[in-house]
C-alpha cells in the first residue's frame, strides 16, 4: 500500500471545516432514515455521517470500512468530496454525481470506473487498484491525479492543462505525451516502461521521479525550476543539465553513462552515480554535498576534500588505491569494499557509525579516535595481528565487527 499524505491530509482538512457533513439550504430534503443502501457497510457509514438529510451530506468520508459495492450512492447529490479509499470495491461508478470536485478511491480492487462528467473535479486518487484504462478528458481543473499501481498501458493528460501533481507509478506505460502540461510541478513515473522522457513544457516542475523505466533520450525543462531529479535504472548513455543547474538532488544509478559533468551543479547534496561507468569524476564544485554514492564506477581515484558536508559516502566496487576523508568530519556511514585499498587514515571522522571495507589489501587500521562506531565489516582482507586484536577489542564492547 503507498502512503497518500497529501491526500489524507486534505480530507481531514475539509472534514475539520465543515464537520463531515456540511449543509445545504435547498428548499426540499429527503430524510436520511428514508434511503438505504444495498452494501451494510456503506449504509453503515452514511447513518454515521450525523447528517439528517441526505442534502446535507457533501463530505462523505468511508475509509477502510469493508464495503464491497456503492450502488445507490448517486442519491448524495450534493456531495463534493467522496472517499472510499481502503475497501473492497471491484467497481466505482459515480457518472452522475456531476458536483464532485475530489475523489478517493485508491487501495480497492477496481477493474473499471466510471467517473462523472464534471469540470468542477480537482483531486482523483485511483492508485493501487486494477484498472487498465482510465479517461480523464472531462476534467479540465485536475490538479492533483494518482493512478500508480494500476496496469495502464496508456494514458492521456492532454486535457488536463492545470495539473500540479501527477502520479502513475507501477504501471506498464510506454509513452507519456506532458506537452500540455505546463504548471506540472511534481511527476511520478517509476517503474514503467517509457523510452523517451521530453519535459522541456514543464517548466513548473519541482520534482522528477523516473526510476525503473527504459529511458533513453532524456530532455529538461526549458526553466530553472527543478530541485529533485530521479533517473535511476535507465538505458541513458548521455545526460546533461544545462538550464536546472540548481537541482539538489540527483540520481542516475544504473545507466550506460560513460561520463558526467557536474561542475555545474554547485547546489547539490545529493548524488546518486553506481552502476556506470563514468570513471574518475570532478566533484570539486559540489561544496554541499551530503550523500554520495560512486560505487561500481569504474574509479581509480576519488577526492572529496572539497565536499566536508558529505555524511553518507559509497565507492564500493572501484579500482581505488587510495581513498582521503580526514576532511570530511561529518562522515558516518563510509563503504569502500571491494577495492584496492592498503590503508584508511579515520582519524578525522569523529561521527563515524559505519565501516564497510571487505575485499581489499587492508593489512592495518584503527577506530580509536571513532567513538560511534557501531559497525565493522573487513572480510577479506589480509589483516595484522595487532589490527586483530584492537577489533576484538571492539568487539568485546559491543560493537558488531566481521572480518
Amino acid at each position: 500500500m503507498r502512503v497518500k499524505g497529501i491526500l489524507t491530509t486534505m480530507v481531514s482538512l475539509f472534514l475539520a471545516g465543515c464537520g463531515g457533513g456540511g449543509s445545504s439550504s435547498g428548499n426540499a430534503s429527503t430524510p436520511l432514515s428514508s434511503v438505504s443502501f444495498s452494501d451494510p457497510a456503506l449504509q453503515a457509514c452514511v447513518s454515521d455521517s450525523g447528517a439528517s438529510n441526505i442534502e446535507n451530506i457533501e463530505i462523505l468520508e468511508c475509509t477502510g470500512k469493508g464495503i464491497k459495492d456503492l450502488s445507490g450512492i448517486e442519491v448524495l447529490s450534493s456531495m463534493y468530496i467522496l472517499d472510499v479509499s481502503g475497501n473492497e470495491l471491484s467497481s466505482l461508478d459515480v457518472s452522475g454525481m456531476t458536483n464532485l470536485a475530489s475523489i478517493y478511491a485508491n487501495d480497492n480492487q477496481l477493474e473499471n470506473a466510471a467517473l462523472p462528467a464534471s469540470k468542477s473535479l480537482q483531486y482523483l486518487d485511483l492508485s493501487d487498484n486494477l484498472l487498465t484504462a482510465i479517461d480523464v478528458s472531462s476534467f479540465p481543473d485536475l490538479l492533483l491525479f494518482d493512478a500508480g499501481g494500476n496496469s495502464l498501458s496508456a494514458i492521456d493528460v492532454s486535457v488536463n492543462t492545470k495539473l500540479e501533481k501527477l502520479t502513475l507509478d507501477d504501471n506498464g506505460i510506454t509513452n507519456l505525451d506532458l506537452s500540455s502540461n505546463a504548471q506540472l510541478k511534481e511527476l511520478n513515473i517509476n517503474d514503467n516502461q517509457i523510452t523517451d522522457l521530453n519535459l522541456s513544457s514543464n517548466t513548473a516542475l519541482i520534482s522528477v521521479l523516473a526510476f525503473s523505466n527504459k529511458i533513453a533520450t532524456f530532455t529538461e525543462p526549458n526553466s530553472n525550476s527543478l530541485d529533485s531529479l530521479f533517473l535511476s535504472s535507465n538505458e541513458l548513455a548521455e545526460f546533461n543539465l544545462s538550464q536546472n543547474t540548481q537541482v539538489t538532488q540527483l540520481a542516475l544509478s544504473d545507466n550506460n553513462l560513460s561520463s558526467l559533468d557536474v561542475s555545474t551543479l554547485t547546489n547539490l547534496d545529493f548524488l546518486e552515480i553506481s552502476g556506470n561507468g563514468v570513471g574518475n569524476i570532478d566533484l570539486s564544485q559540489n561544496p554541499l554535498l551530503e550523500v554520495l554514492d560512486v560505487s561500481g564506477t569504474a574509479a581509480t581515484s576519488l577526492d572529496v576534500t572539497n565536499n566536508p558536508k558529505i555524511y553518507s559516502l559509497l565507492a564500493s566496487n572501484n579500482q581505488l588505491t587510495n581513498i582521503d576523508v580526514s576532511g570530511n568530519p561529518n562522515l558516518l556511514w563510509l563503504s569502500v569494499s571491494m577495492n584496492q585499498l592498503t590503508s584508511v587514515d579515520l582519524n578525522n571522522n569523529p561521527r563515524l557509525e559505519s565501516f564497510t571495507g571487505w575485499s581489499n589489501q587492508i593489512t592495518s587500521i584503527n577506530f580509536t579516535s571513532n567513538p560511534k562506531i557501531d559497525s565493522i565489516q573487513l572480510i577479506a582482507n589480509p589483516l595484522n595481528d595487532d589490527t586483530k586484536q584492537h577489533l576484538e577489542t571492539l568487539r568485546s564492547n559491543g560493537v558488531t565487527v566481521s572480518y
